[in-house]
């Protein structure tokens, strides 16, 4: 691990800036950026002609380059949007929440995203709603873990692969299931 960082380059806790929010609420302004960038993916995925090509790109990388959208370029914007973003969550362990570097600091977090995003369906909303739950089931197991005797905090990640296990499913049952509701003439 790292020598502490200074005082004065700490991520501000909202508790600090909202009056009437508790002061030890962990959340600092990460949380409130992490919003600002969900809202301005959204935008960009969705209303702009670059968030269109990346979109095909990502769909159907053959029928976005024979549409005429350089398939190589959307790659590389991409991945360093995606660059970014991750960057922004390094900044929060380091100068938001730990105060320090660590060796490993980031528990798996990629592995996490992927999770996050199939629960999301690749949207940014639903990645942020999916990315909350996590965020909860995560930081919920720590008391689980120090106030039970008999359950671990591996409940969560089993809580997890649960959740993720259905989302999944879902997608084997729902074309059976409308075919079902839609031949039934009782329903």
């Amino acid at each position: 691990q790292s020598a502490p960082i200074s005082a004065n380059a700490y991520i501000p806790r909202l508790g600090d800036i909202i009056p009437g929010l508790p002061l030890r609420i962990p959340l600092n302004v990460s949380f409130v950026l992490a919003l600002v960038a969900c809202a301005l993916v959204y935008v960009f995925l969705w209303r702009t002609k670059w968030g269109y090509e990346i979109r095909a790109t990502g769909s159907n990388p053959s029928a976005a380059e024979y549409g005429g959208i350089s398939v190589r370029r959307q790659i590389v914007v991409a991945m360093a949007i995606s660059g970014g973003l991750a960057g922004m969550v390094g900044i929060n362990e380091v100068m938001g929440y730990r105060h320090r570097y660590y060796d490993g600091f980031s528990d798996n977090y990629g592995f996490t995203g992927i999770a996050v995003a199939l629960l999301g369906r690749n949207h940014p909303v639903g990645v942020m709603v999916a990315a909350l739950l996590f965020a909860v089931l995560t930081r919920g197991g720590i008391p689980v873990d120090a106030f039970t005797e008999h359950v671990t905090k591996d409940i969560v990640q089993i809580l997890q692969a649960t959740i993720i296990l259905f989302v999944a499913a879902e997608a084997l049952f729902r074309e059976p299931l409308q075919r079902w509701l839609t031949s039934s003439p009782s329903r």
